[in-house]
């Protein structure tokens, strides 16, 4: 950090901080698992930012999707649920027709490289600091257990 870097540099480290960690745990599940995510449809309010669907796009090498109105995507996603259970529709592959993509960003192929060095560095710095966070983490739980 310099007196350079402005509120945006901050802004984008944490954009690209959550798309590491977002591809750490994508890795995770489609080794462990067997899984395949090759689309990822994000919501809430963050999904409004065209730039940090960008970047997660960039950093996780999927296509990212944003619906309508993502934000009330979670209690619309409990109401379907809900009305798959009750018959209303007969199956979740039937949500597909009803449930609007917004926007799809493609991953740009030029920022690949990149990202994968920012990304073995990110776990790298992780598995670094890891005995650092225990130990603070162990004297923050001392401190502010409650009596």
């Amino acid at each position: 950090m310099s007196a350079d870097h402005t509120r945006e540099h901050f802004l984008r480290s944490v954009y690209e901080g959550v798309a590491y960690n977002l591809r750490w745990i994508i890795e995770i599940v489609e080794k462990t698992f067997g899984f395949p995510l090759p689309t990822l449809r994000i919501i809430g309010g963050g999904a409004r930012g065209k730039p940090w669907m960008q970047i997660i796009a960039d950093v996780t090498g999927r296509q990212v999707e944003t619906v309508v109105n993502p934000q009330e995507a979670g209690a619309v996603g409990a109401a379907l649920t809900a009305a798959v259970g009750l018959g209303l529709y007969s199956n979740f592959e039937q949500l597909r027709q009803v449930v609007q993509v917004e926007y799809r960003f493609e991953p740009q192929v030029e920022n690949a490289e990149v990202y994968d060095v920012l990304y073995r560095a990110y776990q790298r710095l992780y598995y670094s600091l890891r005995g650092l966070y225990r130990e603070v983490n162990e004297v923050r739980f001392r401190v502010c257990r409650p009596s």
